[in-house]
């Protein structure tokens, strides 16, 4: 098992525009300079979002042949973290959590 160490806010704003494929897009480019900081900050809340994290969601989209929306890939960062909230270190739920 390999453990992937927390990202920066920075870093995990490159990796949501390379792996949601916004990076050069018209959808990118059609944001307002306001939409695009909500949606940075959005990701610097995500302090324990790792690089595995955004491979997990890539894996099971994949898997499932699911197109993911910038909101979807969001909504599945944001349970990622609430599971690493809920979990102890082992990475099991913690009692009452399950």
């Amino acid at each position: 098992k390999l453990e992937f160490g927390p990202l920066s806010a920075d870093q995990r704003w490159e990796m949501f525009l390379n792996e949601t494929g916004l990076r050069g897009s018209d959808t990118l480019a059609a944001l307002s300079e306001s939409e695009r900081l909500e949606w940075w900050e959005r990701l610097a809340l995500m302090s324990k979002l790792t690089a595995g994290d955004f491979a997990t969601i890539q894996r099971q989209s994949r898997i499932l042949d699911v197109q993911l929306s910038p909101e979807d890939w969001f909504v599945q960062l944001e349970q990622e973290v609430r599971l690493k909230r809920n979990s102890d270190t082992t990475g099991r739920p913690m009692a009452g959590m399950d």
